[in-house]
């Protein structure tokens, strides 16, 4: 096991703490925490963190988990390929990938992470089982384990700002955890990569240090301990901050219920993201809210609706009672909010499609960047805070960061909502005019497109 001063820290579970309602909520055991990764990539890790945090946690086995191709590549990252390929580069490395946890009594333990992935023909998602091995980690955890939001650390841009807030965020309640060097070094599987002190302080402990800062709900400090001239050992002083997401967050905080759970379930499966859930549930009564998805679906189902998620949220955007006895003027009321309705989710529908074109656009333009492309998109990255903490690195524009094509390719494409509105012009004969904020209104339609 690793050589750390304190004793591992655990929590009694209770019910509101394990409970499967909260979509973001990681649980692991803490030997899973750490265990050494062997070398996992950022990539990978990502994509292990989404899969942790689907996970039904009262469940005795682990079951079939769908990541729909579209979330792979916004929650995860990709290279210049298509999701389907990145995915399946990814999976088909963890499938052979081993990690070692150390357990005090039992010894070290090798484990594969993934029994079994699929890609099931003509469906826009993988589904990926966990190794059976891996239960006593993940399922049904009573104590020993560690719980943290997945916002904290799907965005981070290391593995070692990852592993570095899990190993911190166990100790939290604690504020401090002490780790050998050596130690800490074989956890973070650098022993190789940066023999040098000041290298690892740089490029792990500093470099972390500054990401955590940034994005999570909790930061450090820390001092060495010396042996000699030598450092022997990093003492972490853990400290509690409060994240922006925190702060747009309390404005929806809302109790979901387990007599909601079937509700959200339903809400899941017709499209809905888990902010839109959240906002519906504090917006509108269940009541309500079910009434128009039983509408939406007996729609959808006669073929009247193509996108039910952008429908359902018009419905309850613009409060359209549902009443197929009213008197014929209120039926023409609704008939004409429902108009209303279908036009917004055929917008939606339409935006959805052309995102993807949009996105292949803007990949052939980073694929064919010229050097003074990256130089006016450098000088641009200068002149806003944000994107300048973002992209550079010790004074130097980071072409590597996880971002920098997406955010490339937007620098050099032509203004989206014009572009937007051009597209369906031309392909779907629609024409489109900018309403308020991010909206889109009809305004006309071709009778042909040829």
């Amino acid at each position: 096991m690793h050589c750390v001063i304190f004793p591992i820290i655990f929590e009694k579970s209770n019910e509101s703490s394990m409970s499967s309602s909260n979509p973001h909520l990681i649980v692991k055991s803490n030997k899973l925490i750490n265990a050494h990764l062997n070398g996992l990539t950022l990539t990978q890790l990502r994509f292990l963190e989404i899969l942790v945090a689907q996970l039904d946690r009262k469940q005795s086995e682990f079951s079939k988990q769908k990541v729909y191709l579209n979330d792979f590549v916004k929650d995860i990252g990709t290279n210049n390929k298509n999701e389907y390929q990145r995915a399946r580069e990814v999976t088909k490395s963890m499938m052979k990938h081993v990690i070692e946890i150390f357990d005090d009594d039992e010894g070290l333990k090798q484990r594969n992470i993934f029994h079994a992935v699929d890609f099931p023909k003509g469906k826009s998602y993988v589904e990926v089982v966990f190794h059976p091995h891996l239960r006593p980690y993940l399922l049904q955890l009573k104590e020993k384990f560690t719980a943290y939001d997945i916002r904290n650390t799907l965005h981070l841009s290391s593995v070692y700002a990852i592993q570095i807030y899990q190993l911190l965020k166990q100790y939290h309640k604690i504020g401090s955890r002490e780790f050998e060097l050596r130690e800490l070094r074989r956890i973070l599987g650098v022993e190789k990569k940066y023999k040098l002190y000041a290298d690892f302080k740089k490029r792990v402990l500093l470099s972390s240090q500054r990401e955590l800062t940034a994005n999570c709900d909790i930061t450090f400090t820390f001092k060495e301990k010396k042996q000699g001239r030598k450092v022997h050992a990093i003492v972490f002083q853990i400290k509690t901050q409060q994240t922006k997401r925190d702060r747009e967050d309390n404005s929806l905080e809302i109790e979901i219920t387990d007599s909601d759970l079937r509700l959200k379930a339903i809400l899941v499966e017709m499209g809905l993201t888990d902010l839109q859930i959240k906002e519906c549930f504090a917006k509108y009564s269940k009541e309500k809210i079910a009434q128009l998805v039983e509408y939406t679906r007996e729609r959808f189902k006669d073929g009247q609706v193509e996108n039910p998620a952008a429908y359902l949220i018009g419905l309850l955007k613009k409060e359209v009672v549902i009443n197929m006895h009213a008197a014929p003027d209120t039926k023409a009321k609704v008939k004409k909010e429902e108009k209303f309705v279908e036009e917004v989710a055929l917008i939606e529908a339409l935006k959805k499609e052309f995102e993807q074109i949009h996105k292949q656009q803007n990949l052939k333009l980073v694929k064919n960047a010229t050097t003074e492309d990256v130089k006016r998109f450098e000088s641009y990255v200068k002149t806003i805070p944000f994107l300048k903490k973002k992209f550079f690195r010790d004074g130097k524009l980071d072409m590597n960061h996880p971002d920098f094509e997406t955010w490339l390719g937007n620098y050099l494409a032509s203004d989206f909502d014009q572009s937007f509105i051009d597209w369906v012009k031309e392909s779907k004969g629609y024409h489109l005019q900018k309403a308020d904020g991010d909206a889109f209104k009809i305004v006309g339609k071709q009778n042909t497109l040829f």
